[in-house]
């Protein structure tokens, strides 16, 4: 008996630490990136980028805003871009930093 439940249990817990991906079709805005990177930077918003990534046909961008905390993530494909998201309260991290012990 003792066997079976061990059995069990390291079946179960090894089935349940595979993660199960799901493909989202997701609606995104997208303009030219002369505009949108205008109306982002030099517009209400006034983000400036923060970070930038190269995908494998595209490059990405994160703008923020540090005083209102504003963010969009956007990706580079040639002369068209797309916003695959926006939002408030962004927090930048140091990475760097190493923690300090008490």
């Amino acid at each position: 008996m003792k066997k079976l439940i061990t059995i069990l249990v390291t079946a179960l817990s090894t089935t349940a630490a595979i993660p199960q991906y799901t493909e989202v079709k997701k609606t995104v805005i997208c303009n030219d990136t002369k505009t949108l990177y205008n109306d982002l930077v030099n517009g209400e918003y006034a983000e400036r980028p923060v970070w930038g990534g190269e995908g494998e046909n595209s490059k990405f961008v994160l703008l923020i805003n540090k005083t209102t905390g504003t963010w969009t993530f956007i990706e580079f494909v040639k002369d068209r871009s797309c916003v695959l998201g926006v939002g408030e309260g962004s927090l930048i991290l140091d990475l760097e930093k190493k923690k300090q012990n008490p």
